[in-house]
């Protein structure tokens, strides 16, 4: 069942849990199960901290410290949702956040 992205008043898109799916201009962009809980975490709207997405990676295993993986699905996603205007922002060191692809923080 598709959903509203409310969180991110710019970004007019849909979400699809089940399917793993955002709708964004009547556009279907999928994503694998990885990629959509990443995705899910940044659709909050804020910085999301390395420390949470690490932890949705790996589930909540002890060793999560994989840095280079996370970037790894991230520049992923980020290819996945260049089209449609919407950037991946690092913020230095600290995490990620969805950003138009014209504004910078």
């Amino acid at each position: 069942m598709l959903e509203d992205c409310t969180k991110l008043h710019w970004l007019k898109a849909k979400r699809d849990d089940e399917h793993r799916v955002l709708v964004i201009e009547n556009c279907l962009i999928r994503f694998s199960s990885t990629e959509y809980t990443l995705l899910c975490s940044l659709l909050k709207g804020q910085v999301v901290p390395d420390e949470v997405l690490l932890r949705a990676l790996f589930q909540n295993e002890q060793s999560c410290t994989e840095n280079r993986l996370l970037d790894k699905h991230m520049s992923r996603i980020r290819s996945k949702l260049k089209v449609h205007n919407i950037d991946i922002h690092r913020v230095h060191r600290y995490g990620y956040m969805l950003l138009p692809t014209n504004r910078k923080v």
